[in-house]
């Protein structure tokens, strides 16, 4: 069976987080976990906290995209920043169109090829989206699926937050919410369930 990448990066950041848990407990400390949602300012925010990872109280650990707020240990905190999801949508399509230059570099997937072949700005995707054409719409819906970062909603994180208790919601209300924004609501409502699964996964994990 094949391991795809992103399994790999997400279970190499689920043991990294295992192991700063560990050393803050062994400094009498409680671990901080940062989670760097894409676009959202985060390589910023890592370069100004680090070599300030240390306080009186915490270990901050900065963790990389692939860690996920249901990676975070029960019990434990964490904190991220958000973006209104609309400029997120262009910085991350402009980001990806660029190939992650001038900053980084890495190549499109065939997916995202096809992607920015058939779309080239953010506006053209966010127009095909609502298109009348449903073949146009399909392979909006398709880019939008294929482009990293923009395939990253912010569903995927609702998961984490329905199943933690922090909110007063229960997950037929999160689900109502996603429904009610109309747009892509299949897939947002899978990226839920599959990141509320997973935090399912780990807190049993986590209890054994």
């Amino acid at each position: 069976m094949r391991i795809s990448p992103e399994t790999i990066s997400m279970g190499l950041s689920w043991a990294h987080a295992r192991t700063q848990s560990f050393r803050a407990s062994r400094e009498g400390r409680k671990p901080l976990h940062f989670i760097h949602v894409g676009k959202t300012g985060g390589s910023a925010i890592k370069e100004a906290l680090s070599g300030h990872e240390l306080t009186r109280e915490y270990r901050i650990v900065l963790h990389e995209h692939a860690f996920r707020l249901a990676m975070v240990p029960a019990g434990e905190q964490a904190f991220l920043f958000l973006r209104d999801p609309a400029s997120r949508f262009v910085s991350g399509f402009n980001s990806r169109m660029r190939k992650g230059q001038p900053r980084y570099y890495y190549e499109w997937t065939r997916a995202e090829k096809t992607a920015f072949t058939l779309f080239k700005s953010a506006e053209e995707l966010a127009l095909a989206l609502g298109s009348s054409d449903s073949g146009q719409r399909e392979e909006a819906e398709n880019a939008m699926r294929a482009i990293q970062h923009v395939r990253d909603s912010y569903e995927s994180l609702f998961g984490g937050l329905a199943k933690s208790g922090v909110l007063p919601f229960s997950v037929d209300q999160y689900e109502e919410i996603i429904r009610r924004s109309g747009k892509g609501v299949e897939a947002s409502l899978a990226a839920f369930r599959a990141t509320l699964n997973h935090t399912e996964a780990n807190a049993e994990t986590s209890a054994t």
